[in-house]
């Protein structure tokens, strides 16, 4: 099985947020909303006009005893961003910080990670299986920047968050099928009372099912087809 993405989008953002965040509840603890002021100051450079992509690859296959090798690879461009500058000095704004490039002037580098999985199945009987499987995330080992500092000065572009490194990961799993036969044993009790309650008429047979020489139905033999009860087919147990 393979699997391929892509998609790019063109941002159109007239005022790009510069406010610290509101919350709504007093004392903060809610939603937090950061806005734009809306003001002359806020229009310098607040235009955001560039593109963002995300590309994606998937791929599995199963081995001879039921193993199975996937890998998941996700390509993602990086946050757009602008050189700050903080002026002081002024009478009625006595220190404001503004860009001075537009937004997309830099970038972050793009992302480009890789995730893998190696998983071993175990079929048990009636419908019970069991995993045991080995993720690898981040298998490149990327450690591309996250974020940065925008403002000009001593830290000025110096990375605030990475990508998290390499992790590995075991673990088990179980998976169980749920199943309700159309006959036999397993047949709802609903159905077999009532056929008890009238011995003297003729028993209905289940949907997918053959009576037998006495006019009862019998269920099947696990894993094979019987002449006297058929295993229903997918649609037929939905």
């Amino acid at each position: 099985m393979f699997l391929a993405s892509y998609s790019a989008t063109k941002l159109n953002i007239p005022y790009a947020p510069n406010t610290a965040g509101v919350t709504d509840f007093t004392g903060g603890g809610g939603l937090t909303v950061i806005l734009s002021s809306y003001d002359p100051n806020a229009e310098i450079f607040a235009t955001n006009e560039t593109w963002e992509w995300l590309g994606r690859l998937t791929g599995a296959y199963i081995f001879p005893w039921d193993v199975q090798l996937s890998a998941n690879f996700e390509h993602r461009s990086g946050d757009p961003w602008a050189r700050q500058v903080s002026f002081t000095g002024g009478q009625t704004i006595p220190q404001i910080r503004l860009r001075v490039e537009e937004i997309g002037t830099r970038r972050l580098p793009n992302l480009n990670i890789l995730n893998l999985r190696v998983q071993k199945s175990f079929f048990l009987r009636s419908g019970h299986k069991l995993g045991l499987q080995a993720n690898i995330y981040n298998a490149l080992n990327i450690n591309e920047p996250l974020g940065v500092t925008p403002l000009s000065g001593p830290n000025f572009n110096i990375p605030t968050s990475i990508t998290p490194p390499r992790v590995g990961e075991v673990g088990l799993t179980y998976t169980h099928k749920l199943f309700t036969p159309a006959c036999g044993r397993g047949a709802p009790r609903a159905a077999r009372s009532r056929a008890r309650r009238s011995p003297g008429a003729r028993a209905r047979t289940p949907r997918g099912c053959a009576p037998d020489r006495r006019g009862d139905t019998r269920s099947w033999p696990s894993g094979r087809t019987s002449a006297g009860c058929r295993r229903p087919t997918d649609r037929q147990a939905s």
